[in-house]
């Protein structure tokens, strides 16, 4: 096998938070092996969409990639690995809340339109800890 080129991560993203809580990345030639599992519309992942897997789609991959991804943590998406992960550190992009709840991120800013949809479910995640009075939330 030749130089792999394409990299993805699989995330298994924890209902409460919205955020991953475990991952894993592996690497291919080609995306011919994910199309023969999900399907042609798989090709979007790499236009920045995520995939949600199934249990079915999970057990498929687990047979290329060589190694098994847990599904007991909840939903598992895919995602082409981004330049943004090539850093020493955890990144805080889709870590904000957890990272605010542990104490190691101070705030979190957004500078998505509002009012947007995406916003508000974002948001949404937010709003217990804000109405416990754990966050303060700030729109301008």
């Amino acid at each position: 096998m030749g130089t792999a080129c394409l990299r993805f991560v699989l995330q298994a993203v924890d209902p409460a938070l919205g955020c991953p809580i475990l991952e894993a990345q592996f690497s291919l030639e080609t995306i011919e092996p994910l199309v023969a599992i999900l399907g042609d519309e798989v090709g979007d992942v790499l236009d920045g969409a995520i995939w949600e897997l199934d249990a079915s789609d999970l057990e498929r991959l687990s047979a290329v990639v060589g190694f098994v991804f847990p599904r007991q943590f909840g939903e598992v998406r895919l995602v082409e690995w981004s330049t943004l992960r090539a850093v020493p550190y955890l990144i805080h992009t889709e870590f904000e809340l957890a990272l605010m709840l542990e104490g190691r991120k101070p705030f979190a800013a957004f500078g998505d339109a509002y009012p947007s949809d995406c916003f508000e479910a974002w948001m949404a995640l937010f709003d217990p800890f804000v109405e416990e009075g754990r966050f303060v939330r700030r729109i301008i």
